[in-house]
């Protein structure tokens, strides 16, 4: 069923990363914790996403600074079918 999921990194990514669940529906929000502990948003503009199975996000522009931190990017995420009659 659909739920919202939270990806968490220690980086912002420079390359395509596959999302860890799916279907994938939606990019929710993405964000990058800044050296002062700030959770800025990443504009939808700095990265492409392509829904399904499996989902994936890729960086088109450059992202905010991120601070010295693990976990400091969180990307927030649709998931799941959409009933059971859908479940493979």
């Amino acid at each position: 069923m659909v739920q919202q999921w939270r990806l968490t990194l220690d980086t912002t990514p420079s390359e395509t990363i596959t999302l860890p669940l799916a279907p994938v529906s939606a990019i929710d929000a993405v964000k990058v914790v800044n050296g002062q502990g700030a959770a800025i948003n990443v504009a939808t503009s700095a990265y492409e996403f392509a829904s399904g199975s499996p989902g994936k996000l890729r960086p088109a522009a450059p992202w905010p600074q991120i601070g010295p931190r693990i976990g400091g990017v969180s990307i927030d995420f649709t998931a799941g079918y959409a009933n059971a009659g859908a479940v493979p």
